[in-house]
């Protein structure tokens, strides 16, 4: 009795251990019709969702260990709107049944754009270990928008009209982005003296998406922030709402044609962080042949004997480039640094030039 117990013992640790073999002739094989799949083929979320956990399903596993991998395929979701890998490993233990499931998650952020609309992203399941992709081989998330602007952020001023408040007063601008400056993104409309004004926004969140390719030149920013200054270069900063306005729909302003007597003889205010263009400009390269970051080199054109700052900054295409033999047309943006640290307004001195962008110097 004691032997046919045991048997039956041995039996039914036999029978507990090949659970998980489905259809596996043999042990450390897979199932002979094993397969992944997502559980769903599809999901929507609204973009305050945070982490987001999906399944794969495993069918006729058998007894062996496999991984699958999971590679994003495609979407319009941008990568500073989700925190999620290109690909993931999906282990599956010698262990599992059919009908099990693996979990992965994803990390959706909450940005403050407005009127992007709803934004996907897709992965597929590859073959893996000798195990198959099922039914449902993609899973396509969609992030519903969440944002409107308050009724209280959405009466935007001129920028001329914002420029000459008091430094502290609260400003809503809207305005086409040209060019971006470490956290500086400068913004115009067709407002102003000149035929058209300019400002900074300055926002580390709105210059990383800048940096993601997810505001570029001629689209339109909706910011609400309080004007402020730093060395004379007047800014909407402070605790910084902004806006994306109907992407990729603007073109980017055109230049005014200005020469660098008119910016220093007194009108280099007036076209302050707004684009320029300035032909025959002739750059000083006080010795060196390239251009270094964060250096200030002096630029002339033949309306005047006096020299202007021409600054290339450390986010500028130019570092490492040739410093120009003959004169140039520049293209660009007006800055302003007057050693007036600590918000300082005044005075109307230290304008620069500042090539940024492949092109600017031609």
């Amino acid at each position: 009795m004691l032997t046919h117990y045991t048997r039956a013992l041995v039996l039914l640790a036999a029978l507990a251990i090949f659970a998980g073999c489905d259809s596996a002739s043999v042990p450390n094989d897979v199932g002979s019709d094993s397969t992944v799949s997502f559980a769903s083929a599809s999901e929507t979320v609204s973009e305050d969702e945070g982490t987001v956990t999906f399944e794969v399903t495993v069918k006729d596993p058998g007894f062996k260990t496999f991984s699958v991998e999971l590679v994003r395929s495609g979407g319009t979701l941008s990568t500073s709107d989700v925190d999620a890998p290109e690909t993931m490993t999906i282990e599956f233990p010698e262990s599992v049944t059919s009908g099990e499931t693996r979990t992965f998650e994803i990390d959706i952020i909450d940005d403050d754009f407005f009127d992007e609309g709803d934004e996907t992203i897709t992965y597929e399941l590859q073959d893996g270990n000798g195990v198959n992709v099922g039914d449902t081989p993609s899973f396509t998330l969609t992030v519903q928008e969440n944002d409107t602007i308050p009724p209280e952020d959405q009466g935007a001023e001129s920028i001329d009209n914002a420029r000459a408040q008091s430094l502290g007063a609260d400003v809503i601008v809207r305005g086409i982005v040209t060019r971006k400056d470490g956290s500086n993104i400068f913004i115009q409309d067709d407002s102003g003296p000149t035929g058209a004004s300019g400002i900074v926004v300055r926002d580390d969140d709105l210059a990383d998406a800048y940096d993601a390719g997810d505001i570029q030149p001629g689209d339109r920013i909706h910011a609400v922030g309080e004007l402020g200054a730093f060395s004379g270069l007047l800014q909407v900063s402070g605790d910084v709402r902004f806006y994306e306005l109907e992407r990729d729909s603007y073109d980017t302003p055109a230049p005014q044609a200005v020469t660098v007597d008119d910016l220093l003889n007194g009108g280099a205010e007036d076209y302050e962080s707004e684009l320029i263009t300035i032909t025959d400009l002739t750059i000083d390269g006080d010795g060196s042949s390239t251009f270094e970051e964060d250096t200030n080199y002096d630029a002339s054109d033949p309306s005047t004997s006096s020299n202007i700052t021409l600054r290339v900054i450390d986010d500028s295409f130019y570092v490492g480039e040739p410093i120009p033999s003959s004169a140039v047309t520049y293209t660009g943006i007006v800055g302003q640094f007057n050693f007036g640290f600590g918000g300082a307004r005044g005075p109307d001195t230290g304008y620069q030039l500042q090539p940024i962008l492949d092109g600017d110097l031609q």
